[in-house]
């Protein structure tokens, strides 16, 4: 996971994927329903040079009652934390997360846990609530934190859709891999765990609470315009240590993002995509300013990102995307990017009863 300037993730540098064939995502879905109220699912997914991981595994239960519907889903799976946040983490119509989404939740990978969903009959108004109970050993939470409740709402009225979201982890001896003398960190999976050593680690302890806004409107202009956005406040409130030092943190990191798309006939889209990421953070305590540098807090700067895409789709499901765009981090030269990317998307395989 890399860095942006003062923003505390856990270090890694990226891979330089330019001018290389990379493998972004690959995943394969399984579900079987053995009952009208029950169900299951299983996935396996793959990254780039890592190796295979189960994506998800649960079990699912729905029931009618007083004419919603309440359903409950246990074991491995996403937070569900609404479409426009949950769809910018699966990469559909764009190659990178947007820089709030990472910067508030990171690889924001699927937690153990279990989730708790109210849906009334369809109409304007409240369409959604769900409540969960994580784990939290993900990103921003760590292995030794406790668990992490999480809330999401929907509300909507015709086209329109309104998410709001909050969750609250709990991290003890999280870690990060420290800025070294070259301002480079070293690479690494995973989040970094301080109970192992803090040698070449900056570490938190304390509390991280995650709360965002998400909105959509789809079926504009005869369904061909969709515009959505969303905004996340990542807070962090405790302790940053590494071997030798340690101080209080006290971290703001806040970002958004807009997206428009227009689809003009049945094969063709193109989109753009507006970011905007500020971080903000106090160090206090036993050599602060050495403590701040080494988490990579010490240069904490807006940066801006916009990109454009043009994608052409066969029969839903085979796409093709040219992307292209400028990432600028305030007082900084910009850094412009493309990318060629090739899709398939969720074909089904096998289906039966």
């Amino acid at each position: 996971m890399a860095r942006h300037p003062g923003v505390l993730l856990t270090g890694g540098a990226p891979d330089n994927q330019a001018g290389r064939l990379v493998l972004q995502q690959a995943e394969l879905l399984g579900a079987w329903r053995w009952h009208e109220s029950w169900a299951g699912a299983w996935s396996l997914a793959g990254h780039d040079g890592e190796p295979l991981r189960t994506e998800s595994a649960l079990v699912e239960t729905r029931h009618q009652i007083a004419g919603a519907q309440w359903a409950l889903r246990l074991g491995r799976q996403p937070m569900g934390l609404g479409d426009v946040v949950d769809g910018a983490a699966r990469l559909q119509d764009y190659g990178q997360k947007p820089l709030a989404h990472r910067a508030a939740l990171g690889d924001a990978e699927p937690e153990d846990g279990l989730r708790l969903s109210w849906r009334p009959p369809p109409e304007d108004g409240w369409q959604a609530l769900s409540v969960g109970l994580w784990r939290g050993r993900g990103f921003p939470g760590s292995q030794a934190g406790a668990w992490a409740p999480s809330l999401l709402a929907q509300w909507g009225h015709g086209h329109a859709t309104l998410h709001g979201l909050a969750a609250h982890w709990r991290p003890q001896a999280r870690g990060a891999t420290a800025l070294m003398a070259d301002g480079m960190p070293a690479h690494h999976h995973g989040v970094p765990d301080c109970r192992d050593t803090t040698t070449g680690r900056v570490c938190f302890s304390g509390r991280s609470t995650v709360l965002g806004v998400s909105a959509a409107v789809d079926g504009w202009m005869a369904d061909r315009l969709l515009l959505q956005g969303a905004w996340l406040w990542r807070r962090e409130r405790g302790a940053l240590y590494d071997a030798t030092r340690e101080a209080e943190l006290r971290s703001d990191v806040q970002g958004a993002w807009v997206d428009l798309q227009w689809r003009w006939g049945e094969d063709w889209r193109t989109g753009g995509r507006l970011e905007r990421l500020v971080p903000r953070n106090r160090v206090a305590g036993r050599a602060p300013a050495e403590l701040a540098a080494a988490a990579g807090l010490a240069e904490a700067v807006a940066v801006h990102r916009a990109t454009a895409t043009l994608q052409w789709r066969w029969q839903q499901a085979l796409g093709l995307t040219l992307e292209v765009g400028q990432e600028r981090a305030s007082g900084q030269s910009p850094q412009p990017w493309g990318a060629l990317r090739l899709t398939w998307d969720r074909p089904t395989l096998l289906e039966g009863h």
